[in-house]
């Protein structure tokens, strides 16, 4: 993150969006790594979960990978058929249990 900021610029940095996130989250992990070394980090659970939300750096590959692009609608198409077996599923389980 460093790096990129040397290489843009601060503001150049700042203008994209997807930058900002990242800073946020980068941030919030040194914040919640300082908590642990310093054994106040009972209660930062909360914080590793927004690390999670760097996984979402993902979707820019959709603009540059068509292929990708493709798997992704074809998955969100699929969901609703998958969400409707795991009602009936859910429903058996709670029904036969």
């Amino acid at each position: 993150m460093m790096m990129k900021i040397i290489a843009e610029g601060p503001f150049g940095y700042i203008s994209n969006g997807f930058n900002v996130f990242d800073g946020v989250i980068v941030v919030l992990s040194v914040v919640e790594l300082a908590q642990t070394v310093l054994g106040e980090g009972e209660g930062s659970s909360g914080l590793s979960v927004l690390r999670t939300f760097r996984l979402l750096r993902i979707l820019k590959l959709v603009r540059f990978m068509p292929n990708l692009r493709r798997q992704l609608f074809v998955m969100l198409r699929t969901m609703d058929n998958v969400a409707v077996f795991f009602s009936l599923l859910i429903l058996f389980i709670f029904i036969f249990r």
